[in-house]
């Protein structure tokens, strides 16, 4: 960050480049990562200089989209949007087995027929032809909007011999045999043949069919006649009539070249439902790529239509890694295969697709957590965890510091297969919410800018089961996650976590007085809790003693003056609150820390005059917190705290008053604090955990002066 007024340069650094996640060099390496949680830049630029210059901010909040839960407590195991020709889009969720719609107001709700999924599996989508086929290895359904289907059908189980009718016109000559089919006009969807009939020699007489056995699903709307001539050794059977699947037999003529006009036959297995509920399901140029659950061969289907899969078009990826597959991605105009080690590239354009390998040490943990993002594919690695390559590169995006943050990604095979990544193109992050060690949810989001190209703070505060890009009929483009409450939110709106909307009230989200608490509970009479639906399930509250003290906790279930906190998944209070504390429902646990300053001299001392804090507010009641530490001559560290209200937003342009300075808009102030210190070096971090509290961070600096003849020992002349 940088600042600069009219009469005063600020020490401060351009921190946009990238972040320190622990207070080591005065300077911001590329690729470092911030000691920080909850943070974003709220706006990157230019200098006429071309310095590339920032501001910071708490992160914006999440705002809960359906007050009543789908299923109270259950996770949302998937999260899509659905696109339709010449429809509205539509964001679809699987959660406890169901599939729901959101009513583009403030609920979803469940789709007739969309039951039989399971709880707790992961739940994709792959979208063809104004259709949505959802799948979580388990079961496999086509959703076109208002119906919900089984996808694909048997053939017909029986068929009747063909027998010679009189002719309505001049009939067919020649020997023949028919099979038959079901058909779905609207999918354009027919089933593999039937058996094969008795061939009949038929005189100038007309061919009667009787409809064939079976019990077809309710989309079938018609049977097809199949037709070949068995005298001329002719090789196709052709089709010779589509008849109402109501209609019991039917009379026909078709004359052999007409037949051969009106299309050739599916051979044997051709149009065979899939072989099981796939757990991935890709789709490229009409032709679908599916791989079923824990295992290392994939499908391929029929061109142009999902629903038709021959059984011998299968074809194993066996490396000897004992490894098996989890992604399938289109790739620019590749098809990338993945284990959680390893890369396979798909050569050619149809069946059999040669098999060529791009890496035997990079691969993909999960279909959810790849994605292409400007003709780069990003990925997590079973053991390098997230990277970017364009096929040719492979490059790891685990330097600078975010180490120490991907260390704590859960290893387990089952947590690292649940990881999920979303591409925020508003913003330009792709976001992977991933488990950290001791949890099976996904508690972290790490946050890559694509631009900057660094990682930026981890988000926390929900638990982020799915996530999902979705535009609404409004045109507004957004990014929404589903959590493990049968809730969905929208990320980056508002600055509270999940209490919707400021009709709740204050009361809802505090600071409010504490009456009593156990070690699972805390009561405060005064308050009148958000209880619509399941109330304040999931989200996050806090306690602050009068020393100032936080105890962050999550909310299992609440009445309109007690929280019951989630100790399933979290853990009681540490120390139990008393009526001298303060509760904050929906806070955003944010904070930033400077890097160490020692002005490239670290073996001098000193001699510190004021701390400046430059920073944006939309009201005078707003407060940023500062923790300042500062190392002395014998190597103590030492904190000082600062409190820096905003002020009342009245004042001169260009008047520097002690300790409030006002800048071009009465929003933007500077305050300066005394530090009279003598330290080698100082750090500083900014907080405020309060929700509907935004202060941007627009610069920060600190006066020091050297201290002739302090010299740490040691350290060289």
């Amino acid at each position: 960050m940088s600042a600069e007024n009219p009469s005063l340069r600020e020490w401060c650094w351009d921190f946009s480049p990238g972040l320190l996640d622990t207070p080591e060099s005065d300077r911001l390496p590329n690729g470092a990562t911030p000691d920080a949680y909850n943070a974003e830049f709220d706006k990157v630029y230019f200098t006429e200089t071309g310095e590339r210059r920032a501001t910071m901010r708490k992160r914006r909040g999440a705002r809960l989209i359906n007050p009543t839960t789908m299923s109270s407590g259950a996770k949302v195991d998937g999260l899509f949007e659905f696109r339709r020709v010449a429809s509205a889009s539509k964001l679809l969720a699987v959660c406890n087995g169901a599939l729901y719609q959101h009513d583009d107001i403030d609920a979803f709700a469940a789709v007739s027929g969309g039951t039989g999924f399971t709880a707790g599996r992961t739940a994709r989508a792959t979208f063809f032809r104004s259709n949505a086929f959802v799948h979580d290895g388990a079961q496999m359904k086509r959703y076109d909007g208002t119906t919900v289907f089984d996808v694909g059908f048997v053939k017909p189980s029986s068929v009747t011999d063909m027998t010679v009718v009189a002719p309505s016109g001049a009939g067919v000559t020649g020997t023949y045999e028919s099979y038959y089919v079901w058909y779905d006009s609207v999918m354009d969807h027919e089933s593999s043949p039937s058996a094969t009939t008795i061939p009949v020699v038929f005189t100038a007489d007309a061919r009667r069919h009787t409809k064939p056995g079976g019990s077809p699903p309710v989309n079938v709307t018609h049977w097809r006649i199949y037709v070949r001539r068995t005298d001329t050794n002719e090789f196709n059977f052709f089709r010779a009539g589509t008849v109402l699947v109501a209609t019991a037999t039917s009379d026909e003529e078709v004359t052999d070249a007409a037949r051969r006009e009106a299309g050739a036959g599916p051979y044997s297995a051709d149009n065979d439902p899939p072989p099981g509920a796939f757990a991935v399901l890709e789709e490229r140029k009409g032709i679908g790529f599916g791989i079923l659950p824990n295992d290392d061969t994939f499908y391929v289907s029929k061109v142009g239509d999902l629903e038709s899969w021959n059984p011998r078009n299968r074809f194993p990826v066996s490396r000897g890694d004992g490894e098996m597959l989890t992604t399938v991605k289109k790739y620019g105009t590749d098809i990338l295969l993945q284990k959680p080690h390893s890369t396979i590239r798909l050569v050619g354009t149809t069946v059999p697709f040669e098999q060529e390998t791009l890496h035997t040490k990079w691969g993909n943990v999960s279909q959810d957590a790849g994605l292409e993002v400007d003709s780069e594919y990003y990925a997590w690695d079973r053991v390098k965890g997230p990277y970017v390559t364009d096929t040719v590169n492979w490059t790891s995006m685990v330097d600078g510091r975010i180490a120490a943050i991907v260390a704590t990604v859960s290893r387990d095979p089952d947590a690292l297969a649940d990881i999920r990544a979303n591409y925020d193109e508003t913003n330009r992050i792709i976001r992977w919410a991933v488990p950290v060690i001791g949890s099976t949810r996904k508690r972290m989001i790490l946050p890559w800018h694509v631009d900057l190209k660094r990682w930026l703070p981890p988000t926390t505060g929900l638990e982020y089961g799915s996530l999902a890009t979705y535009t609404t009929p409004l045109g507004a483009l957004g990014t929404y996650m589903g959590d493990y409450w049968g809730r969905v939110y929208e990320l980056g709106s508002g600055d509270r976590d999940g209490v919707p909307g400021a009709s709740s009230g204050a009361a809802a989200v505090g600071p409010i007085a504490v009456t009593s608490a156990t070690t699972g509970t805390v009561t405060a009479s005064g308050a009148s809790f958000y209880t619509t639906g399941s109330g304040l399930a999931g989200m996050s509250c806090a306690v602050v003693s009068p020393s100032g003290t936080w105890q962050w906790r999550r909310i299992a279930s609440n009445t309109g003056t007690v929280l019951t906190l989630d100790t399933t998944n979290d853990n009681p209070w540490t120390t139990v609150p008393d009526s001298t504390y303060s509760l904050i429902v929906a806070g955003i646990r944010w904070y930033w820390t400077t890097p160490w300053l020692d002005f490239k001299r670290p073996e001098i001392q000193k001699d510190l005059w004021h701390f400046f804090l430059q920073g944006k507010a939309a009201s005078s009641s707003y407060n940023t917190s500062v923790h300042g530490r500062y190392n002395d001559e014998e190597g103590v560290v030492t904190s000082t705290d600062f409190t820096f209200p905003t002020g009342t937003l009245s004042g001169v342009w260009g008047t520097m008053l002690w300790g409030t300075g006002l800048w071009s808009t009465t929003t933007r102030r500077m305050r300066k604090q005394s530090v009279g210190r003598n330290p080698f070096t100082a750090q500083f971090q900014f907080s405020n955990y309060y929700p509907d509290q935004p202060i941007t961070i627009t610069g920060w600096g600190l006066t020091a002066d050297p201290i002739d003849g302090r010299k740490n020992p040691g350290a060289s002349q």
